[in-house]
């Protein structure tokens, strides 16, 4: 928290962690989203009971899966209907 002030002021940059922080603040809704709902549900919950893997790979698979299916859901469904939004507005 005590980084925030100087963090909401880094506009512009370069490099792997510029390009992480703005890549997950892009799908972090869409993060959000999916996580709890599908990823959590559908790989998590039936996997736990029927298949035992150490945590550390469960912990791996699930946040791979979340990342990978935010990104799809932000950049084939957000962006489209952002774009629309804009184009009314």
């Amino acid at each position: 928290m005590l980084l925030l002030p100087y963090l909401s002021q880094w506009k512009t940059g370069r490099g792997l962690v510029y390009r992480s922080l703005t890549h997950i603040s892009l799908i972090s809704y869409a993060l959000y989203l999916v996580h709890r709902t599908l990823v959590m549900q559908t790989l998590v919950d039936p996997l736990g009971l029927a298949v035992p893997l150490p945590s550390l790979v469960l912990f791996g698979l699930v946040w791979l899966f979340s990342w990978a299916l935010s990104a799809l859901v932000h950049y084939y469904f957000e962006v489209p209907v952002m774009r629309v939004r804009n184009r009314w507005l």
